[in-house]
C-alpha cells in the first residue's frame, strides 16, 4: 500500500504506508513516485495539529541550508509537505546512511545490533579497530564544522540515537528539524529538546525556548559522543563519595565538574574500568577531552570546536602509523591529503575520499623526523594554527553582522598585542586575553591590556566587574582593572542586580559591587539565583533561600535543580518529581529522573521509556529509550 502526499509546490508525490522509522516526534517514509526522488523520504509529524506551528522553522532550513562537501552528513529538509487536502504535515529529506544508528558502537561490550563484522572492524583493543572509530569522530567533527561554520545553528541536542552511521565510518546527522537557528544574538527559532547527560553544565540554568544557545554547547556534545565511541563510556561515569556520595546520574556530575580524569579524581570511589583506556589515547587527542570538561567548565570558549577536533583527529592517526612502521609492526594506514590552509572550512570526510596509500620506511621516517623537529620548535607552525583558531572562531560563534565587526575587532587586538595567543569577543567593551596559558583583560576601545594575563582564569564582564580566579580563589576587578576585592573567596558568582554570591572560610556571603560584605548565608555549598531563590546544599542535603538569605524550603532533598517556570525537580530516594515555590509537591516523585522546565515542557524517564511532560504532570509525548 502507499499514501499520497503534495511537495511544496502542491505536486503529487507517493509514499510507502510502512514506516522506515519511527522518532519522538514523527515517523519517516521512503518515497516511490516520482522516480527522480529515489534516495528521498518523507517525514511526517505525529501531532498533525501542531503540524503548522513548525512549518516557518521548515521553510527558514530549507532557504538557509548550508553547502555541504559531504551532502549527507547532515540531513537538512528539502521540501515541505502537505496532505492532499493543502495542510502542512511534514517535510522531504535524502535518505541518511546506514542502518544503525551510533548507540551501538558507545557501549564497552558489543552490542547485540551489530552483526559480527561490525564488532571485527570496530574492535577496541585492536590498532585498526581504535583507527577506525578515530575515523568516526573525524567524521561527526567534520560533518558538525561545516553547519558551524555559518554561524547560524547550533545542534544543541546532539547524541548517538541522533547520528546513523554506515559500515565504512560515514555518518549521517539526523533530527535537523530540532535545531536552534540565532543571528548572532537574536534567537530565531529555538531547539526543540536537550538531553542533560549531553549538555554542558548552563544546562541548568538555559531556557532553551528564549536563550540564545551558541556552539560552545555542541563542543560539549561532541566530546562526549567522542568519549564514548572512544571508550565505551559516559566521561562523567563512575560512583562519588563523601560530599558527593549522593550523585547518582551523568548529568549530576556534569553539573559539578566530576571528571573522572580531572582534578575531581579524588572524589571518586569507584573509577570504572573502561575509563583506564583514556591513557593509552594520543595525548593530543587526552589534551582536548581535559579542555572541554576541565577547562571548558568555567569558560565554555576553552571547548575545544569541531575544527580543533579535525585538526587533531587528522594528525591522530597517521602518527600512529608512522611509530608503528618504525617499530616493524604489520598494519596499514591510508594517509590523505591535507590541506591545513582549507581545514577549518572544508575538513575532508573519510569516508567519500580516495587517498594514496604510503608504504615503506623512507616516507615514513621523513615524515616522523618533521613531526619530532616541530615538537622541538624546529618547525614551528603555533603562529599559524593560532591565526586560524582566531579565523575559525569568528566564523563560528555569531552570526553575520557581529561577525564581521568582531572578527575585525579580534584580529585587530592580535596585531596589537602579537605576543598573546588569544583573544576572546568582548562583553561589556572588555575582552578577554590568553598569554601563555594564563589570563587578563583587554580594554577593546583602547587596544589597552587592562589586567595583565597572569591569572588562571578569567570571565565575562557583568554589571562593570570581572570575577577572576588565581590559585583557587576568586577576586573582581574594575573596568580600569584594578582589583575591587583581590581574590580570596573560594567560590564567586557574577554580578547580578548589584551583589555577587561569594564564600570565604566555608560561610557565603553577598558583597556590593565595592565588594563590602551585605550579609552571610547559612549553608555548605550555595548556587546562583535562579526565579527568586538559590539551591542551596547543606550536610549533604539541598534547599532553597530567598533573596534575603532566609531558608524557604528546607534541605531536605537528596538533589535538586534551580527553580524553572515556577517548579524545581528534585530528588528523594532515588525518585524524581517537582516541587512548587512554597516547597510542596506539585508533580509526584514517580520518575527515574527529569529535567528541568522549558517552556512548559520537561523530560523525565521511567524503566527506560523517556517521556515530556507539562507543568501538572500530564505525559505529551513518550519514546522507548535505545
Amino acid at each position: 500500500m502507499s499514501l499520497q502526499l503534495l511537495n511544496g509546490k502542491f505536486q503529487p508525490i507517493e509514499i510507502k504506508s510502512e514506516a522506515l522509522g519511527i522518532g519522538a516526534e514523527g515517523s519517516v517514509y521512503e518515497i516511490i513516485y516520482p522516480a527522480h526522488l529515489a534516495g528521498y523520504v518523507v517525514k511526517i509529524y505525529r501531532d498533525i495539529e501542531k503540524a503548522p506551528l513548525k512549518q516557518e522553522k521548515i521553510e527558514y532550513l530549507i532557504k538557509h541550508k548550508p553547502q555541504l562537501k559531504e551532502p549527507l552528513s547532515v540531513i537538512f529538509p528539502e521540501d515541505i509537505v502537505y496532505q492532499t487536502d493543502g495542510r502542512f504535515i511534514g517535510f522531504i529529506m535524502k535518505k541518511a546512511l546506514g542502518e544503525f544508528d551510533l548507540t551501538s558502537l558507545c557501549t564497552f561490550g558489543n552490542s547485540d545490533r551489530l552483526p559480527k563484522e561490525w564488532h571485527d572492524k570496530y574492535n577496541r583493543n585492536a590498532p585498526q579497530g581504535l583507527k577506525n572509530r578515530l575515523k568516526i569522530c573525524y567524521n561527526i567533527a567534520a560533518a558538525v564544522n561545516q553547519v558551524h561554520r555559518g554561524g547560524k545553528f547550533t545542534f544543541v541536542d546532539l547524541k548517538p540515537e541522533n547520528i546513523k552511521i554506515s559500515f565504512d565510518g560515514r555518518v549521517s546527522i539526523v533530527d535537523i528539524d530540532s535545531i536552534a537557528i540565532a543571528n548572532g544574538k537574536e534567537l530565531i527559532f529555538p531547539a526543540e529538546r536537550l538531553t542533560p547527560e549531553y549538555s554542558p553544565a548552563e544546562f541548568t540554568e538555559t531556557n532553551l525556548k528564549k536563550d540564545v544557545i551558541d556552539e560552545t554547547w555542541d563542543r560539549f556534545s561532541i566530546s562526549v559522543l567522542f568519549y564514548k565511541i572512544l571508550f565505551g563510556i559516559h566521561p562523567y561515569a563512575g560512583t562519588t563519595k563523601g560530599n558527593y556520595a549522593h550523585l547518582n546520574s551523568n548529568e549530576q556530575k556534569i553539573i559539578e565538574g566530576l571528571f573522572p580524569q580531572g582534578q575531581k579524581s579524588e572524589h571518586f570511589e569507584i573509577i570504572p574500568e573502561p575509563h583506564k583506556k583514556f591513557k593509552e589515547a594520543p595525548y593530543k587527542v587526552r589534551k582536548l577531552f581535559l579542555n572541554c570538561f576541565e577547562e571548558g567548565q568555567f569558560l565554555p570558549s576553552k571547548r575545544p570546536s569541531a575544527a580543533d577536533w579535525c585538526q587533531v583527529l587528522v594528525q591522530a592517526q597517521p602518527r600512529n602509523f608512522y611509530l608503528n612502521k618504525l617499530l616493524n609492526l604489520h598494519f596499514s594506514w591510508k594517509i590523505p591529503k591535507i590541506n591545513l590552509e582549507k581545514l577549518h572550512r572544508e575538513p575532508m570526510h573519510f569516508g567519500t575520499m580516495n587517498p594514496k596509500s604510503t608504504s615503506g620506511i623512507l616516507p615514513s621516517l621523513l615524515i616522523f623526523i618533521v613531526l619530532l623537529g616541530s615538537s622541538f620548535g624546529v618547525v614551528n607552525l603555533s603562529g599559524y594554527y593560532r591565526a586560524q583558531k582566531l579565523i575559525r572562531e569568528g566564523d563560528t560563534r555569531f552570526g553575520k553582522e557581529v561577525k564581521s565587526s568582531s572578527n575585525d575587532l579580534r584580529m585587530s587586538s592580535y596585531d596589537h598585542h602579537p605576543d598573546k595567543d588569544y583573544f576572546d569577543f568582548p562583553s561589556e567593551g572588555i575582552s578577554i586575553t590568553l598569554d601563555n596559558g594564563r589570563w587578563g583583560y583587554l580594554d577593546v576601545k583602547t587596544q589597552e591590556i587592562i589586567l595583565e594575563a597572569k591569572y588562571d582564569w578569567v570571565y565575562d564582564f557583568k554589571e562593570g566587574r570581572g570575577r577572576v580566579r588565581n590559585q583557587g580563589l576568586y577576586g573582581f576587578v574594575d573596568r580600569q582593572g584594578k582589583f575591587i576585592v583581590k581574590p580570596v573567596f573560594e567560590d564567586a558568582y557574577d554580578f547580578r542586580n548589584g551583589r555577587a554570591l561569594v564564600s570565604q572560610n566555608g560561610k557565603y556571603m553577598f558583597i556590593d559591587l565595592e565588594g563590602n560584605k551585605l550579609f552571610e548565608l547559612d549553608g555548605d555549598k550555595i548556587y546562583d539565583f535562579s526565579e527568586g531563590l538559590a539551591l542551596l546544599k547543606k550536610d549533604g542535603m539541598y534547599g532553597y533561600i530567598d533573596e534575603k538569605g532566609i531558608l524557604v524550603i528546607p534541605a531536605q532533598f537528596d538533589m535538586a535543580y534551580p527553580f524553572r517556570e515556577g517548579l524545581a525537580a528534585i530528588e528523594i530516594n532515588g525518585k524524581w518529581g517537582y516541587i512548587n515555590k512554597k516547597g510542596q509537591v506539585a508533580i509526584a516523585l514517580a520518575w527515574d529522573n527529569a529535567t528541568s522546565f522549558s517552556d512548559g515542557v520537561a523530560t523525565v524517564t521511567r524503566f527506560e521509556r523517556e517521556y515530556d511532560i507539562n507543568t501538572y504532570g500530564e505525559i505529551t509525548r513518550s519514546i522507548i529509550k535505545n
